[in-house]
């Protein structure tokens, strides 16, 4: 189906890609907590003497178990002092990105001090960064929230520098953002770019390939991309199938990036472990079916998109792993590297909606490669069911026909159906002994 899309639809789509598709260093919400610690400090002037910092529950749990690049610790106080003693939050989510041997000593002397306090905070949005500090002559309190770099409030002595912050939607009448993303404008933009246009995939490919090979050369996490590559290599070396290459690099640049690297990953909304499930088995089937770049990075556009999309639905954070989002990119990819049509890329999508709706997110943590795997084994079934002409897409259970209507029963479940469920996990995770 050939499709035309009119020049301003073209450039807002590449406007929203390149604000949600952007470089990460390490996990992105104790990021965006050292960020916010970064910026609180550079406000005061000085390294606070005392401190509160509150994050949202969300935020909580996906910072506690997770390791901070360049520093082999994990874990919420040591992504504090670091912001708090040094870094720039010019380099946004790539605050960690310089770490010193001196920066380190002073991180560790502020966590010894004990004069800095981290809480969970109730009734704010999933994604929640305040930092309250002092140096006994001055205060400061800054906030990050709705996006993982977006300063929504910073106050200095009382004297409001920066209100930016959203209206409560739970206690306005306010009207639902206007989307204008879906499937088939999504496809539209693919079959109308001009892949000069989408540079910031070679930069994709470049990064998320130089951490799956940190993975498989050292001992991060579980070790899964360097266990599968155990079992796979033969044959002088060749990978084979096509399958366990693109699982190996994934799950081996997931298990670097949850075990501390220091390699920065293209991200996905936010999240490096969602860039690297969307962007990588895209890239491997690219590589081994020795793929035209241009096709590849249409697809590379394509898979980063439909998690986007969905995404925007969703909201972020939530208890709904966003492994599914991202591997449904990649499942889309790959059949679209294939050959595949509009219709083969909707069947893709509700073929993964019916396989790992269901996978919860309990933090990031080591074990996030143990889902990626999981998701990424999905993403390539959905891709090879889809491509099959003889197999009907599925219309039951949370599948509808109108594949719009299927993502929005995903959110649903996720925004809404699971929000017990994540209070629960993270009581769990606060009160483990």
């Amino acid at each position: 189906m050939t499709t035309t899309m009119e020049a301003k639809q073209v450039k807002d789509i590449l406007e929203l890609m390149h604000s949600e598709i952007a470089p990460a260093l390490g996990c992105t919400e104790p990021a965006a907590v050292a960020l916010a610690c970064g910026k609180a400090r550079e406000v005061l002037g000085s390294v606070p003497t005392t401190g509160k910092i509150y994050v949202s529950g969300n935020i909580f749990k996906n910072a506690m178990g997770v390791g901070i690049p360049g520093t082999g610790l994990t874990g919420l106080p040591i992504a504090v002092a670091l912001g708090l003693t040094g870094g720039s939050s010019s380099d946004s989510l790539e605050i960690l990105r310089n770490i010193s041997a001196d920066h380190m000593v002073a991180a560790k002397k502020l966590i010894d001090s004990k004069l800095f306090d981290i809480q969970v905070k109730e009734k704010v949005h999933k994604l929640y960064v305040e930092v309250q500090i002092e140096n006994g002559k001055d205060s400061v309190v800054v906030i990050i929230s709705h996006k993982h770099n977006h300063f929504s409030f910073i106050k200095r002595n009382g004297e409001i520098m920066l209100n930016d912050q959203p209206a409560d939607e739970k206690k306005t009448k306010k009207k639902p953002v206007p989307q204008f993303l879906s499937i088939d404008t999504i496809l539209d933009f693919v079959e109308a770019i001009n892949p000069k246009e989408l540079d910031i995939f070679n930069t994709s490919i470049e990064l998320n390939l130089a951490i799956a090979q940190e993975g498989l050369k050292n001992n991060y996490g579980l070790r899964i991309g360097q266990n599968i590559a155990k079992n796979i290599t033969a044959h002088n070396g060749v990978y084979e199938p096509i399958s366990e290459y693109a699982l190996m690099l994934t799950t081996a640049a997931c298990d670097a990036r949850m075990g501390g690297s220091i390699l920065p990953v293209m991200a996905n909304t936010g999240s490096g472990n969602q860039g690297l499930t969307t962007s990588l088995p895209i890239i491997a089937y690219a590589e081994k079916l020795k793929s035209p770049h241009v096709l590849l990075l249409k697809s590379l556009a394509m898979g980063h998109l439909i998690p986007i999309h969905m995404k925007k639905k969703l909201g972020p954070l939530s208890a709904l792993c966003g492994v599914l989002l991202a591997a449904t990119g990649a499942a889309c990819g790959i059949a679209y590297l294939q050959g595949g049509n509009r219709e083969t890329v909707k069947k893709a999508i509700k073929h993964m909606a019916a396989n790992i709706t269901g996978m919860l997110c309990d933090g990031a943590k080591p074990g996030c490669s143990l889902k990626v795997h999981s998701g990424i084994t999905a993403a390539i079934q959905a891709a090879e069911l889809a491509l099959n002409k003889d197999i009907e897409a599925l219309a039951d259970g949370i599948i509808e026909e109108d594949v719009e209507r299927t993502i929005e029963n995903i959110a649903s479940i996720g925004r809404n159906g699971l929000s017990c469920t994540d209070k629960m996990i993270i009581d769990m995770m606060q009160n483990k002994k």
